[in-house]
């Protein structure tokens, strides 16, 4: 299940939400809209809150990237790929409120019109390792993960020095395979947006 909602009224910027399109039937990404008209002078960033919320199940991630034709002004994502997790859907903080912060690399002002089309979603599916994972929860919007996860595998500079490296792919050898075994996917966990 995947969809695109509204975020709800107490977080909303604008008067009317439009929703991500896919253009065509085999358009990879959904083309997020402007909301309001935004001009972003040279070298300078806009964050355009669009809005819109996205469901996803927890294995997938949105990915947010400019459309290629902007980069004809050049004009960028300002951390140049934006990455959505599912438990940013509803979160306290913006109830998930998708912001696309743009930069303008170029020599004049870029001119963003209501109703242009600004960014591309495209929804993926991601594995995760074995170890090295957190029970962290989400505890805000926009920039809240990280700030307390556990650290996984770090070495220090001494113990860098002491410990042999570890050889990271094992190529050739008995059966001919690459490493010493094989992730498991152990299902797909249900979406935590379900009503």
């Amino acid at each position: 299940m995947r969809r695109f909602e509204p975020v709800a009224e107490p977080f909303r910027r604008h008067d009317e939400v439009r929703l991500p399109l896919r253009a065509t039937a085999r358009s990879v990404g959904y083309d997020f809209f402007a909301p309001e008209d935004v001009v972003i002078p040279p070298m300078g960033m806009a964050m355009i809150w669009t809005d819109v919320k996205a469901c996803f199940g927890a294995d997938e991630a949105l990915l947010i990237n400019v459309r290629s034709s902007m980069g004809a002004q050049p004009v960028m994502l300002a951390n140049t790929q934006g990455w959505i997790e599912s438990d940013y859907y509803s979160n306290p903080q913006n109830d998930g409120n998708i912001g696309i912060r743009l930069f303008n690399l170029g020599a004049e002002p870029y001119r963003i019109a209501q109703g242009q089309r600004i960014a591309q979603g495209m929804f993926v599916k991601y594995l995760t390792a074995d170890n090295c994972n957190s029970d962290g929860v989400r505890t805000g919007g926009l920039g809240s993960t990280g700030k307390s996860s556990a650290q996984c595998g770090m070495i220090t500079g001494r113990e860098r020095r002491r410990k042999p490296a570890l050889p990271l792919w094992r190529v050739g050898g008995s059966g001919g395979g690459r490493g010493r075994g094989s992730a498991a996917v152990c299902g797909a966990p249900a979406p935590i947006c379900q009503r």
